[in-house]
């Protein structure tokens, strides 16, 4: 066809696996930016309350 595909990339891993991976790895991303978040958030309280007082 018009693109060769690399040799080392024709032996994926079952993509079951690989499927589970990124569902694992887009998880903890998630979990990760959620913290983020919430760190930011308290930190802007935190800099409110002070403000405030």
């Amino acid at each position: 066809m018009g693109f060769k595909i690399p040799r080392a990339q024709r032996q994926v891993e079952d993509p079951s696996k690989v499927i589970q991976g990124r569902a694992v790895a887009a998880t903890a991303g998630l979990e990760a930016e959620a913290k983020l978040g919430q760190a930011i958030v308290q930190a802007g309280v935190a800099t409110a309350t002070i403000g405030n007082r």
